[in-house]
Parts: structure tokens; C-alpha cells; sequence
């Protein structure tokens, strides 16, 4: 690969990091709006934070599992208990 090629890809990745660091505290500045919209916006993150856990859960799950089975752990586990 050519070094311009990467030095322009660098750029224009901190280009972007530089527009949206700007943009994100524009947009913090702003009011929240009314109460009814601070009512929704709280009850949407408190939907994106349940949706998170539950995604977070699985996952765990589901690597729990893949570990018992790789590691046949479920046999020692069983075993111990005898």
C-alpha cells in the first residue's frame, strides 16, 4: 500500500473524529425540549439500556455454554458432586 494512500486515509479518519467531537457538544448545548420530550427520551434509554443488558446476558450465556461443552466442565462439575 502506498504511505499517501494511509496518510490520507489518517486524515480523513481525523477529520471525522474532528467533526463529530464538534458536533456532539453543538448538540449538547441545545435544550432537551419539554417535559413531554424529556419524559420520551427517558423512557427511550431506559429501553436501549434494558435492550443492552439483555443482548449482554445472552452473549455471556452463550459463551458459558460453549465453554462448558469445549471443556467438557460439565462432567468435572457433576463429578465432584458424587
Amino acid at each position: 500500500m502506498s504511505p499517501l494512500i494511509l496518510l490520507v486515509a489518517i486524515g480523513a479518519a481525523f477529520l471525522a473524529l474532528g467533526y463529530a467531537f464538534i458536533n456532539f457538544f453543538s448538540v449538547k448545548k441545545l435544550d432537551e425540549g419539554t417535559d413531554r420530550m424529556k419524559e420520551i427520551s427517558s423512557a427511550i434509554r431506559i429501553g436501549a439500556s434494558l435492550d443492552i443488558l439483555i443482548k449482554i446476558m445472552s452473549v455471556v450465556s452463550l459463551v458459558t455454554v460453549v465453554v462448558f461443552a469445549k471443556f467438557n466442565l460439565l462432567d468435572l462439575i457433576i463429578s465432584l458432586f458424587k
